[in-house]
């Protein structure tokens, strides 16, 4: 005796999940409580397919973010990126060199630290970016001149972050 169940994941058979009696015995307790084998069985195949399809979801997140990454580390400005607290999350290489400090040094700091005063925070309140605004900063060791681009990150309506280009 035999209960099985297609594992099927948007919209494609994926696999087969299944309970089998190799023995008279199995045989027999199987068929006697068939409908509660085959509800477990239906289950089981729903949870495997939603872990596959999970799997797949993340390998092409990842595959998306390493792009992303590669993108941002190929363009001759430098980029600089903020939570909706004004936290640095990611600053490229041509970035760090031009703010003259390390990425790990930034990463995890106030841009309002970093850049005193800079208007990457109006963006996180008002949700208006702005293109090639000229701005200057004071740093311990040395002055910061750029023509500065800002872009809000919005998700659901809702102010996530911000992107500066410069």
């Amino acid at each position: 005796a035999e209960i099985c169940c297609p594992i099927i994941g948007q919209g494609k058979i994926l696999g087969v999940i299944g309970l089998v009696a190799v023995t008279e015995d199995q045989r027999q307790y199987l068929l006697s409580r068939k409908r509660q084998f085959l509800e477990f069985v239906i289950r089981m195949a729903q949870l495997l397919a939603s872990n596959a399809i999970e799997a797949e979801m993340l390998q092409n997140i990842t595959v998306v973010s390493n792009q992303l990454r590669t993108i941002i580390e190929s363009v001759d400005n430098g980029i600089l990126a903020v939570d909706n607290r004004g936290t640095i999350r990611h600053c490229n290489l041509i970035g760090a060199n031009l703010i003259r400090r390390n990425r790990r040094d930034l990463i995890g700091k106030r841009i309002s630290k970093i850049w005193a005063g800079s208007p990457i925070l109006e963006v996180l309140r008002g949700g208006h970016g702005y293109d090639w605004r000229e701005e200057s900063y004071q740093a311990a060791n040395h002055n910061m001149h750029f023509m500065v681009t800002v872009k809000p990150v919005v998700m659901e309506n809702n102010i996530v972050g911000a992107v500066a280009s410069f």
